[in-house]
């Protein structure tokens, strides 16, 4: 993250990032329209977020989910087949801490990717999850929110370290 605001990603970084989080989004896009579906709502629109992925390589080449990406997307899928609830209580923590983290970059780096995460359009994204969590009714998994956020940490070291490797 540090390095993505500090514009000092090797290339080889930003190339196994940027592979393993088109893989993930691969994965992680139908949990979401399941949620809306089961739901019978429309989440806001936001922009390609591959374009996001573009500002940091020229081209993004997905590769299979290594082991960590792979267990994180395992969990996800559980927690959904809990209900809609509980995958949003999964999926949250992707989605609100990229708005999170590209927010704090701010005043470090204005490239595409702080951009697209810190945008009014992703924030208005995150908002409507939060808003779904605060009208629910049933009990939230909050476990389920903190495994996805242990996920989320182990997902950014990985890439960073792999991509030092890579």
């Amino acid at each position: 993250m540090k390095a993505i605001g500090s514009n000092s990603l090797t290339q080889q970084q930003a190339d196994y990032y940027t592979a393993q989080d088109a893989s993930y989004i691969e994965a992680f896009m139908p949990i979401v329209n399941q949620i809306d579906e089961s739901l019978h709502l429309t989440r806001p629109t936001s922009d390609d977020e591959g374009q996001a992925h573009l500002s940091l390589v020229d081209a993004v080449a997905p590769k299979p989910l290594d082991l960590v990406g792979q267990s994180y997307v395992n969990h996800m899928r559980s927690a959904a087949q809990k209900g809609a609830m509980a995958a949003i209580m999964a999926t949250l923590p992707c989605v609100e801490s990229y708005y999170f983290i590209a927010k704090a970059l701010a005043h470090q780096t204005n490239n595409g990717w702080q951009q697209y995460y810190a945008s009014k359009q992703y924030q208005d994204l995150v908002t409507y999850y939060w808003q779904i969590v605060d009208h629910s009714d049933g009990q939230l998994d909050v476990a389920i929110f903190e495994k996805s956020y242990q996920f989320e940490l182990k997902f950014w070291r990985n890439a960073y370290e792999k991509g030092s490797q890579y």
